[in-house]
């Protein structure tokens, strides 16, 4: 009979954020996913309306949550939606500037409320200090894995 693997506390950490991860991820699809957009899609229409203007694809980029390889195809999935415009490509895509519509302001300032409070629930049993030291501490392993 094979042995059990001795716990690894390290090991634990890692599952236990990426279990937590996953768990926030399915929580704040629902409020999205009722009015037809994706984390990602919305994690764009927050960095656009942040930006206050237009942003290339590639900074878009590089400010989301979660970095996304397909950048230009969650775009296209709001440009078709009516929800961002972008300048006519000359040649990198890429590099095209894109900006919220009125529409995709509508929707992302309607889901304002929703997150608020899907941020509230999801971190509630925390005290703000708890929370201050969880970010801290997160925002420190981010830091230590972004190293070269």
């Amino acid at each position: 009979m094979p042995q059990k693997k001795q716990s690894n506390i390290y090991a634990d950490g890692v599952l236990a954020l990426f279990r937590a991860a996953d768990s926030l991820r399915r929580y704040f699809v629902r409020p999205l996913s009722e009015r037809g957009i994706t984390l990602q899609q919305y994690n764009v229409l927050r960095i656009l309306r942040g930006a206050g203007g237009a942003l290339p694809t590639m900074e878009i980029r590089s400010r989301m949550m979660e970095r996304a390889p397909g950048i230009t195809r969650i775009i296209d999935g709001l440009l078709a939606k009516g929800l961002v415009e972008r300048e006519t490509p000359d040649r990198d895509r890429r590099q095209v500037p894109c900006r919220l519509t009125a529409a995709g302001l509508a929707v992302v300032t309607d889901l304002d409320q929703d997150m608020d409070d899907a941020d509230k629930k999801a971190f509630g049993n925390l005290s703000k200090a708890r929370l201050r030291e969880l970010v801290e501490e997160l925002q420190a392993v981010e830091r230590r894995l972004s190293r070269p």
